[in-house]
C-alpha cells in the first residue's frame, strides 16, 4: 500500500522552495536569484540553497545553475552555513516554518 501510495505524493519543486522562502523574508524570488552580496539577502539564499539539497534531487551542480552560479562549491558552502544558521533560535524558527509550508499539499505543484 506505501508503494501504491508514494505515486500520489506531490514532489516539491525548487520553484515551490524559493517562493516559500521568499514569501517568509518578505522578498522576492528575483532578490534571492539574484548574485550579490546583501547581507540581508544572504541567509535567505543560504536557506533556499540547502532546502533544495534537502527537499529535492537536485545535484549541486544543478542548484549552481539556478542561482547562475559558475561552481558548486558556492552551494556547498551554502548546506555547511545551513547547519551553522540552525543554531541560531530565531533562524531555526523560521527554517522550521518553511519546511512546514514545504510539506503542505498548497505549495506542491
Amino acid at each position: 500500500l506505501d508503494d501504491f501510495l508514494s505515486c500520489f505524493k506531490k514532489i516539491i519543486q525548487h520553484q515551490d522552495i524559493l517562493q516559500v522562502v521568499a514569501n517568509n523574508f518578505n522578498i522576492s524570488v528575483d532578490e534571492i536569484l539574484v548574485a550579490n552580496k546583501i547581507k540581508d539577502l544572504t541567509i535567505p539564499r543560504q536557506i533556499a540553497m540547502s532546502l533544495m539539497k534537502e527537499f529535492t534531487t537536485l545535484s549541486y551542480q544543478e542548484i549552481s545553475s539556478i542561482f547562475g552560479k559558475k561552481t558548486h562549491t558556492t552551494i556547498m558552502n551554502a548546506v555547511s552555513s545551513f547547519e551553522k544558521l540552525k543554531i541560531n533560535p530565531s533562524i531555526a524558527k523560521i527554517i522550521i516554518k518553511i519546511s512546514s509550508e514545504l510539506k503542505d499539499s498548497q505549495y506542491l505543484s
